[in-house]
């Protein structure tokens, strides 16, 4: 399998090497492009690095790289910081037809989605041709060509063997260029100064990405620091949720506390939970570790976190009221918030690969024919959508809680559950 992209180690500067070789939330910098492209479908990529970065690269490459259906073509300078013209002939015997240069110091949060419409415009390469970004911005970021034009770059190299940055751009200067016009929002890497401001990038677009105006604005505010601190550390994904498994169990025993003090405590610990709980799914996507057991595990950790809050709410609303109709209550929203998931784990089962609740909402709810679905259902969908999100409930719990007034919100969202699963079961009866 031939690459459509060739992935170079700058070498213009020792700096500019060092950074792509170092870490980026917990990601050698040089492997962060090719993670995101192969979670994209990419299967065969080549590298560029100097002869004397090649066990820092196998070494890296073995330990974050895990699917081996992933083909590596490493191609190693012999002059140093300098490309020849023996280096481009051996090039050319893995690149596709159309391919393109890919710094490794630069970083993009979509480059994946971005790569794709590059991909799809490759066609389009004339013989004589380069496409790049305008040189004032992202000069030698990404440089497209087709493989014919290595043997004029060989050509130049011949005699006087150059940094592959500087081979670039005096090509470019010789050839006609077409700027790409999308994914020149991202950054080169090339000082360790530079390493925070690429994560703060990461961390923002995964931010900004996110829906819901609690979650966006105060949780992802407060969880993405703690992720990339732990993505640094390596920490996995899984190890975070049965943390916070345990965070929410406790929470569960605070809410079932007869005092005030108690309470508000257990509902310290829920909105605790909320938070992390989006670490999880941020360290999977910085370091590149997401996994359809980490889906189940996560789904799980939701539904134990949520049940033993509402079960402990229960028992304090018996042991402040001393009436069995907390049970009654309790028992009805248990049961309902069990239906609403039987029935979004059966569309993902039926329908899709995955096993996360978010998939149902992408998927499943946002794509509902509106001019066949009632304005009232899309109505209720609109606003029960957001009385679902963790990162809301989460919030009016402890509100609630600060107030004294916790058990409105248990008979509010025993409500709510029921009329969602009202919705849900007309949906599927409609849909599939």
């Amino acid at each position: 399998m031939k690459s459509r992209f060739v992935i170079f180690i700058p070498s213009d500067t020792r700096e500019a090497t060092a950074v792509s070789l170092s870490k980026v939330a917990g990601v050698p910098l040089f492997l962060r492009s090719v993670m995101a492209l192969a979670q994209a479908g990419g299967r065969s990529f080549t590298i560029i690095a100097p002869l004397s970065q090649r066990r820092h690269v196998l070494k890296s490459w073995q330990r974050i790289v895990k699917d081996r259906e992933i083909r590596l073509n490493l191609i190693l300078t012999k002059n140093g910081n300098r490309i020849s013209a023996e280096d481009m002939n051996e090039l050319k015997g893995y690149v596709a037809d159309s391919f393109y240069f890919l710094n490794a110091n630069y970083v993009l949060p979509k480059v994946a989605s971005y790569a794709s419409e590059i991909l799809r415009e490759g066609i389009k390469i004339g013989p004589a041709e380069l496409r790049t970004f305008k040189p004032i911005t992202k000069r030698g970021a990404v440089v497209g060509m087709r493989a014919a034009m290595l043997d004029r770059l060989a050509l130049e190299l011949k005699n006087f063997p150059l940094p592959l940055e500087s081979a670039l751009a005096s090509l470019a200067t010789k050839t006609n260029l077409n700027f790409l016009s999308r994914g020149d929002e991202g950054v080169i890497v090339q000082k360790f100064s530079d390493v925070e401001m690429a994560e703060y990038m990461l961390a923002e677009d995964i931010r900004l990405s996110t829906q819901t105006f609690v979650a966006r604005e105060i949780n992802k505010r407060i969880s993405l620091p703690i992720s990339l601190f732990l993505a640094r550390l390596r920490v996995t994904p899984n190890t975070i949720t049965i943390v916070n498994i345990m965070i929410g169990l406790c929470a569960g025993i605070g809410a079932a506390g007869f005092t005030y003090k108690g309470v508000l405590i257990g509902a310290i610990l829920f909105e605790l939970a909320s938070i992390i709980d989006g670490c999880d799914g941020e360290v999977a996507k910085l370091t590149f570790r997401t996994s359809k057991f980490g889906q189940y595990i996560d789904s799980i950790s939701d539904n134990l976190s949520l049940s033993a809050f509402i079960t402990g709410m229960m028992i304090h609303e018996y042991r402040v009221t001393k009436s069995y109709h907390a049970f009654i209550w309790g028992g009805m929203l248990l049961i309902g918030a069990g239906l609403i998931l039987v029935i979004m784990a059966d569309y993902l089962k039926k329908k899709t690969n995955s096993a996360s609740f978010v998939t149902y909402d992408k998927e499943f709810l946002q794509k509902l024919d509106r001019g066949n679905t009632p304005r009232f259902i899309l109505w209720l969908i609109k606003y029960l959508k957001i009385f679902f999100k963790k990162d809301f409930f989460s919030t009016m719990f402890l509100v609630t809680a600060i107030f004294g007034i916790l058990h409105w919100w248990f008979y509010i969202i025993a409500v709510g559950v029921w009329g969602g699963v009202a919705v849900l079961l007309y949906l599927r009866a409609r849909n599939y």
